[in-house]
């Protein structure tokens, strides 16, 4: 049997050397995870924050026209939403003298007055995840030419709120 050179026995380890990162990717560990998110249920609404202004009148005037509102209501996909609102004042602009003058809020093509209750039959819309108009119109109730409003400025405060 012939003798090894150092040529051979270097050539030999250089193998083994070169050899070995191929046997162990041969064996690996492994461990296993999972990704994950959880997307809630939720509604935002929003408006432009400008007051519902019917003018100025003399309070012997004919009734003021109509107005309209627009508010933003987002939820989220699949979710079933109404709304209601509420008022300061049980929805009548007051004067600094006490003096009121009603007024309701309509919502869309809808006749029925909202109120201070949940709204759910007819309004029930469902969340696309985008977002979504609705119109609510503002009309004074009574308007009596009869008998002037007294001089003033009438306000209210409205809060709508959407029930998910």
């Amino acid at each position: 049997m012939p003798q090894a050179t150092k040529s051979t026995c270097a050539f030999a380890a250089a193998s083994m050397l070169l050899a070995a990162p191929a046997l162990a990717a041969g064996t690996s560990a492994g461990t296993t995870f999972d990704v994950k998110i959880t997307i809630s249920t939720g509604c935002a609404i929003s408006n432009d924050n400008a007051a519902v202004d019917f003018g100025a009148v003399s309070g012997a005037s004919a009734k003021p026209a109509a107005k309209t509102k627009t508010a933003t209501i987002t939820c989220t996909s699949g979710t079933p939403y109404d709304f209601h609102v509420s008022s300061a004042n049980s929805f009548k602009m007051k004067d600094s003298g006490g003096n009121t003058i009603p007024y309701t809020i309509k919502a869309g093509a809808s006749t029925a007055a909202l109120g201070s209750a949940q709204v759910t039959t007819g309004f029930t819309q469902t969340g696309t995840g985008s977002a979504q108009a609705v119109i609510f119109n503002f009309d004074i109730s009574t308007w009596n030419t009869s008998a002037p409003y007294a001089s003033g400025i009438y306000t209210d405060t409205v809060t709508l709120n959407v029930d998910f």
